[in-house]
Formats: structure tokens, sequence, C-alpha cells
């Protein structure tokens, strides 16, 4: 049977693009001088990553102004 491993990454505003932040529950280094969300997910690609999943998350304060937003990206590859 054939088994997965997944990727779980958070991506955020930095410089005027998206980034990834967070990916496995865990910050980036220097995350917002690093590739912007196009190029990271293509080297993901690369490396056998495909996203199964993702959802933008605007958080809104009670006046409907949004306070922060990121997307929510699962991705999964074949397990070795």
């Amino acid at each position: 049977m054939q088994k997965w491993e997944y990727l779980f990454v958070v991506a955020g505003h930095a410089n005027e693009t998206w980034k990834a932040v967070i990916v496995n529950g865990k910050e980036l280094k220097d995350w917002k001088n690093g590739p912007n969300l196009y190029d990271y997910m293509n080297n993901k690609g690369e490396e056998g990553w495909e996203i199964v999943s993702m959802n933008y998350s605007p958080i809104f304060t009670q006046t409907a102004y949004v306070e922060s937003d990121d997307y929510r990206l699962v991705m999964k590859r074949p397990k070795n």
C-alpha cells in the first residue's frame, strides 16, 4: 500500500510578495529574504511534493478591516 509524507506550509506577505513563513510548525530562518512563494513551491515540486490543499485565511477585526492574512498549503509526496 502506498504511504505518504506531508508538508504543511503557511505563507505570508513580505517585501510586497508572498513567502513561505512556517513549514511543519517551524518558522523558517530569514524567511523575509527567502524565495517568493511561486519559486518556493516550484522548488518543492522538483523535490516530488504536490499541492493537495490550499486555503486563504484572512483575519478580520470587528470593523471588518483585514488585520492579517495568510495562505495555508498542504503538500504530499510518496514516502520511501
